[in-house]
């Protein structure tokens, strides 16, 4: 069982707020999905470049059906994948929580220019449960504004983890990814104020090579071939490339725009 599958369905367990999801192509048959429903063919794989490089969708359960059938015909495996509900994203992001602070970053409409594109959105920060800061970058429109905090209200109080989500036309929040963090994503939690730039991972070491980012774009990913410091012009905190940093070993300095 991959990684990525133990994340979903440990995400399944821990929110009641998630899209409908479908682990193999016999249970979405069984489901009975409408005409006219829209669904992601969502990568399972363990390789995060793979994960990455992977969208299918949204497409209508015909498109689903015909999908698994070029699979079966060239022999891949079907386990690879899970079927998700789409949702119509009106505002989208992520959020960090660690120890007692909780951080939101979002976008109108999808996270994708934030998480994988390189981009960066609006940002609301919670410090013991009340409103420490926010910043405003026109990421999100003033009318949407309520969303993001909705968003942000919604994430559980465990510790030391990732949440992607989204909130619908309705007002309604999905959460539709949860990775595990270990201690220390976050260097230091800026409870006060925005930070001067963002320190992600763990400290530094004396002659540690040095590699330099324009952005957060996944893009990069394959450049992360070894622990270093990564120093990154711009971008968002929370974005795939920040993590796969961190995991891999790396400190991640971030400036703040």
């Amino acid at each position: 069982m991959t990684e990525k599958r133990l994340r979903l369905g440990g995400l399944l367990q821990r929110s009641k707020r998630t899209p409908r999801t479908y682990w193999s192509q016999n249970d979405f048959v069984r489901g009975r999905p409408k005409p006219g429903s829209l669904w992601w063919v969502r990568s399972l794989a363990d390789d995060a470049a793979e994960r990455y490089r992977h969208s299918q969708g949204p497409w209508e359960p015909a498109q689903v059906t015909r999908f698994f059938v070029e699979l079966y015909r060239s022999a891949r495996s079907a386990e690879d994948f899970v079927i998700q509900e789409y949702i119509e994203p009106r505002v989208a992001g992520a959020s960090v929580r660690a120890r007692d602070f909780l951080l939101s970053e979002g976008v109108s409409g999808a996270a994708e220019r934030m998480l994988r594109g390189g981009g960066f959105g609006d940002m609301v920060a919670s410090y013991r449960g009340s409103l420490a800061w926010r910043v405003s970058r026109d990421a999100v429109h003033v009318s949407q504004a309520e969303a993001l905090t909705e968003a942000h209200r919604s994430i559980p109080t465990e510790e030391n983890a990732l949440w992607e989500w989204i909130v619908d036309a309705d007002g309604r929040v999905f959460h539709v990814d949860r990775k595990p963090l270990e201690a220390g994503f976050l260097q230091e939690v800026p409870h006060l104020a925005p930070p001067a730039h963002w320190l992600l991972g763990r400290s530094t070491k004396p002659r540690e090579a040095e590699l330099t980012l324009p952005d957060t774009s996944i893009r990069n990913l394959a450049m992360l071939r070894e622990p270093a410091v990564v120093r990154i012009a711009r971008g968002s905190p929370l974005a795939h490339l920040c993590h796969e940093a961190v995991r891999r070993g790396c400190t991640v300095v971030l400036a703040v725009q």
